[in-house]
C-alpha cells in the first residue's frame, strides 16, 4: 500500500514540475504600451465646411453613362484642387477616364506594402418629383441641428474629405509615412464602377504587385464573389455603415 502511495505521489510531483516548468517557459504575450498620438488640430467647423461645398456639387452617376453629366466632377476636382493645396502640390496625382482620381503618398521604407483608401466621388440621383419631399435640400449642403444634410453626407463625399482632410493635416505638420498610403476616388461606385474603380485597380495593379491593407466605406463579411479567396473576407469599414433599428408601416396599400 506504502508503494502505491509513494508512487503516486511521484507521479503528482512530476505533473506539479512539468506544469511548472512549462509555465516558467511560456513567452511573454503581453503588449507592449503604445505611446499616445498627439492632439489633433483640426478645426471641425472648417472641416464641416470643407464637407458642405462638395455636398453642394450634384456628381450624381447614371447607369447610362452617356446621360451622366459630367460638369458637376470637373467642378469637384477643381474644389477639391482649392482646398486642399498641400495634397494636389505634394502628393503624384493622376486622374483616370477623367474623373476616378489616385493619389499616391510615398512612405520612405520602399520594402513595405502600401495602404489603400478607398472612396468615391459620385451620389445616386433624386427621384423626379420627389424634391418637395426631403426635409433638406439634398444637394444644398446644409447645416442644421448639429447635422449636416446633402446626398454624399454618408455615402461617400464624407470619406473622400475625411481622407484629404487628414492627408493636408499631416502635411502640415511634417509628417511622411512609413508605407506608401494611396487615396482612390471613384466615379462611378454606384452603378458599375467599371470606368473608376475598375480601371484604379487595374493600374494599381501594375503599379504595386502587394497591398497591405485595402480599407473603404463601410463594413461587411463576404463568404463568396471574391476572387481568389476561398473563405470569409471582413470589409473593415472607416464611414459610412451605421446601426438603426426601424418600424415600418404602409397605408392605401391593397393587400392580396
Amino acid at each position: 500500500m506504502r508503494f502505491f502511495i509513494r508512487l503516486l505521489l511521484l507521479v503528482l510531483g512530476g505533473l506539479v514540475a512539468v506544469v511548472l516548468v512549462n509555465t516558467l517557459r511560456l513567452p511573454n504575450h503581453q503588449l507592449a504600451a503604445v505611446p499616445a498620438a498627439p492632439a489633433v488640430a483640426i478645426d471641425a467647423d472648417t472641416a464641416l465646411g470643407h464637407l458642405a461645398g462638395a455636398l453642394r456639387l450634384p456628381t450624381v452617376s447614371r447607369t447610362r453613362y452617356a446621360a451622366t453629366d459630367t460638369v458637376p466632377f470637373d467642378q469637384l476636382q477643381a474644389y477639391l484642387g482649392r482646398t486642399f493645396p498641400l495634397v494636389h502640390q505634394r502628393l503624384q496625382h493622376q486622374a483616370i477616364n477623367h474623373y476616378g482620381l489616385l493619389y499616391e503618398w510615398p512612405g520612405t521604407d520602399a520594402t513595405l506594402k502600401p495602404l489603400l483608401l478607398l472612396a468615391h466621388q459620385d451620389v445616386v440621383p433624386v427621384l423626379p418629383g420627389t424634391e418637395a419631399q426631403w426635409a433638406r435640400p439634398p444637394f444644398a449642403g446644409q447645416q442644421a441641428g448639429g447635422y449636416l444634410y446633402g446626398r454624399g453626407a454618408l455615402d461617400d463625399k464624407l470619406n473622400v474629405l475625411g481622407q484629404l482632410e487628414a492627408v493636408e493635416y499631416l502635411l502640415r505638420t511634417g509628417f511622411r509615412p512609413r508605407r506608401t498610403v494611396l487615396l482612390a476616388f471613384g466615379h462611378d461606385e454606384e452603378t458599375t464602377g467599371r470606368r473608376g474603380a475598375g480601371a484604379l485597380a487595374a493600374l494599381i495593379r501594375q503599379r504595386y504587385p502587394a497591398l497591405e491593407m485595402v480599407l473603404d466605406e463601410g463594413g461587411t463579411i463576404k463568404t463568396d464573389g471574391v476572387a481568389g479567396i476561398r473563405q470569409p473576407v471582413a470589409l473593415v469599414g472607416i464611414s459610412e455603415k451605421g446601426y438603426l433599428s426601424l418600424v415600418l408601416s404602409a397605408t392605401g396599400c391593397l393587400m392580396p
